[in-house]
């Protein structure tokens, strides 16, 4: 995956290639609207917006990777009993 624009310094938005990113997840939009409501399968993306600013310029076409997830949260019930 690749940057499709240039990603300034304090940016929040990361603008990627158009990709094909296996998720191919249904959703729905205007849930209860009527007329306007319509389900979609999203097949890829081309934006992601980021939790915090970037700290560095990075110029189009530097290179985007996904790192492994983290496991999941113990549930807080979970972890008091454990703490007993």
């Amino acid at each position: 995956m690749l940057l499709s624009q240039r990603a300034k310094k304090g940016s929040q938005i990361l603008k990627l290639e158009a990709q094909a990113c296996g998720l191919e997840k249904d959703m729905l939009l205007s849930i209860g609207e009527g007329d306007t409501q319509e389900a979609v399968t999203i097949y890829g993306f081309g934006s992601i917006l980021l939790a915090a600013p970037l700290e560095y310029n990075h110029a189009a076409g530097e290179a985007v990777v996904f790192l492994p997830s983290s496991p999941p949260m113990a549930p807080v019930a979970d972890v008091a009993e454990r703490v007993r």
